[in-house]
């Protein structure tokens, strides 16, 4: 038990530290642009009372997902922008975010870019709270949506990010059939793992840094369907 503790005691630690270096990273890698710096100061206060990380304690209890699925984690904005600078991101894209949480993604998507930006979440404070964050900074091509993403239609996107390391298999296999909605070309993202199925090819892989440490990134690309 004694070990046990330590050895949780050690990790939460380096992950403290670790995350206070990214963070002075995405800093200074965007600097003078305080754009972002002062969205993380937004996002800090909107949930100086409930973490985003024990938001599941609360609300997941009667949610059609399993609890492993409501992990949470973050990404850095410079992290962000090499995901999207490596597909040719631009204004005329539509990023779907697949479990937005506090809207990172979709903002940056939105502010960097000029892009529109849609956030799907199942949890009601995370989405509450985005829309709220986007109204009050006029984000007109921002929408966060309460929504399961396992069965939306993506027949409009160009973009669709998921961080999906702690998907079930069920929900994959699910989430599989509403991306065949999706058009011919569009990029699919998804963290750790590539999406196996004959209308996805994967055309990169690199690994980035999240909240949690590294992982890989995979992009696809939609293929037609063959009837």
């Amino acid at each position: 038990m004694l070990l046990e503790f330590f050895s949780i005691f050690f990790i939460s630690i380096w992950n403290l530290f670790y995350n206070i270096f990214q963070k002075i990273k995405d800093f200074f890698l965007f600097f003078p642009d305080f754009r972002f710096f002062f969205l993380d100061l937004i996002l800090y206060f909107l949930y100086i009372r409930t973490s985003p990380f024990s938001l599941r304690y609360f609300e997941g209890k009667n949610l059609p997902v399993t609890y492993d699925e409501l992990t949470y984690g973050e990404i850095y904005y410079f992290t962000a922008r090499n995901i999207l600078k490596n597909i040719n991101f631009s204004s005329e894209d539509l990023l779907i975010d697949l479990g937005s949480g506090r809207g990172k993604m979709v903002f940056f998507a939105s502010i960097y870019y000029g892009a529109r930006a849609i956030g799907l979440d199942i949890m009601p404070t995370f989405v509450k709270k985005s829309s709220l964050v986007a109204s009050k900074l006029k984000l007109k091509k921002v929408e966060f949506l309460e929504q399961d993403f396992r069965n939306y239609d993506f027949s409009k996107s160009t973009v669709i990010y998921l961080a999906g390391t702690c998907l079930s298999d069920e929900s994959i296999s699910l989430l599989l059939k509403s991306l065949k909605s999706a058009p011919v070309g569009a990029k699919i993202i998804s963290l750790s793992y590539p999406l196996r199925s004959d209308f996805l090819n994967v055309i990169s892989k690199n690994k980035m840094s999240f909240s949690w440490g590294s992982s890989m990134v995979y992009v696809h690309e939609k293929l037609s369907i063959e009837k």
